[in-house]
């Protein structure tokens, strides 16, 4: 069952009817329904039907259920879904199949090697070949995806000849071959929770970039009794007891961070993006929400170098209202917790009211694949 304060995934179609993946939290959860608070979605009309995908002890489900209530807080919608049916592991359905994007897997097909491999499910998978081959026959593949090995004999289940003279071809594991099966399963499930990661808005934008100690250390020194957990995640992406005067690829903090939210809920991010104003050292001069905000990208970029780590933008938008424009690696939940934490710890001029952090729904968001996320300071 999803757990409260943990990610749950809704399949909704878009204008072109292929399914979007919207993020939402899960604020509260039984046998009969679950409710879930959403940052960038329009609330969907009661008796809807939707399919909806979470982490449960670790491994991706999919769970069918139908819009049963809507609602929102100040900001963000709210819709409680009724559970139609079972839970079901997603992996190991046969009409699940991930599609292989941003990542690179090669292996050898009967004779022919580096074949690039386009989709797997736990069933079997799809490969462009250049050789022609036989449908129905037996052909010995040899994919090594991370740490998984898929080594044996797959059946040709279909062939598609290419404009280049290529063959897109179908390949289904035997039914006997349960080793293979299982392999096929948890390469498909690592590479759907990495699309749910970029989805989320895990991802780096340059593999050469680095973060430094000092930005880790002072997220996690904020976190109370939970920073050792904090810290074994960090430990498992490489980055061992971090200190304050060394750099660390950002890749694997993002990682990390994707793993954070994978097991306790975007709450942490957001959390750990708050801490980071409240902890830091400022110089005198910056006393104003304005000033800070108007140095969130140099300070970005002080603690941030290599290649392509993006950026902080800052403009005025009204009277009593600032646009941020996050367009940086780090998920949304993390870049609201910043702002919130600056609100937070700086007033603005000539005010004594607590600014409001709103995500601009109108504009594109890291959830949905964007490259940014947009949000309003107002006061």
């Amino acid at each position: 069952m999803l757990s409260v304060g943990s990610s749950v995934f809704i399949s909704i179609p878009d204008k072109s009817r292929e399914p979007i993946l919207h993020m939402g939290k899960v604020i509260e959860t039984d046998a009969e329904i679950f409710m879930a608070e959403f940052d960038n979605v329009q609330a969907l009309p009661v008796g809807f039907n939707v399919n909806a995908f979470g982490n449960v002890s670790g491994r991706f489900y999919q769970q069918k259920a139908v819009v049963k209530e809507t609602g929102r807080t100040k900001y963000h919608p709210i819709m409680t879904f009724q559970r139609l049916g079972p839970l079901v592991l997603a992996e190991k359905r046969a009409t699940y199949r991930v599609h292989i994007s941003g990542v690179v897997i090669a292996g050898r097909i009967g004779e022919e090697m580096k074949c690039n491999i386009t989709d797997v499910s736990p069933e079997g998978f799809g490969a462009i070949t250049s050789n022609a081959l036989e449908i129905g026959s037996l052909v010995p593949v040899h994919i090594g995806y991370e740490k998984e090995n898929l080594k044996g004999h797959v059946r040709v289940q279909c062939i598609n000849e290419l404009p280049n003279g290529k063959h897109r071809c179908g390949f289904m594991v035997p039914e006997k071959e349960a080793r293979m099966r299982r392999s096929l399963e948890r390469i498909a499930s690592k590479i759907q929770r990495m699309h749910l990661r970029t989805i989320a808005g895990f991802r780096a934008l340059d593999e050469n970039a680095e973060v430094n100690g000092k930005t880790l250390c002072t997220c996690l020194d904020g976190m109370g009794d939970s920073k050792g957990v904090l810290l074994g995640f960090l430990a498992k992406r490489g980055i061992v007891n971090p200190q304050p005067d060394k750099w660390y690829k950002l890749k694997a903090w993002l990682d990390a961070c994707g793993d954070i939210s994978g097991r306790y809920g975007a709450k942490v991010l957001y959390d750990m993006g708050m801490k980071i104003p409240e902890n830091m050292k400022f110089p005198p001069r910056i006393d104003t929400l304005d000033k800070a905000l108007k140095v969130m990208n140099s300070s970005f970029h002080m603690n941030h170098r290599k290649g392509d780590i993006g950026h902080y933008y800052f403009k005025i938008a009204g009277e009593k209202t600032y646009q941020v424009i996050c367009e940086n690696p780090y998920p949304c939940d993390f870049d609201r917790g910043l702002l919130e934490g600056f609100c937070k710890r700086f007033k603005q001029t000539g005010s004594e009211t607590t600014a409001v952090v709103i995500h601009d729904d109108s504009e594109p968001c890291r959830k949905q694949g964007a490259t940014s996320c947009t949000f309003l300071v107002t006061w």
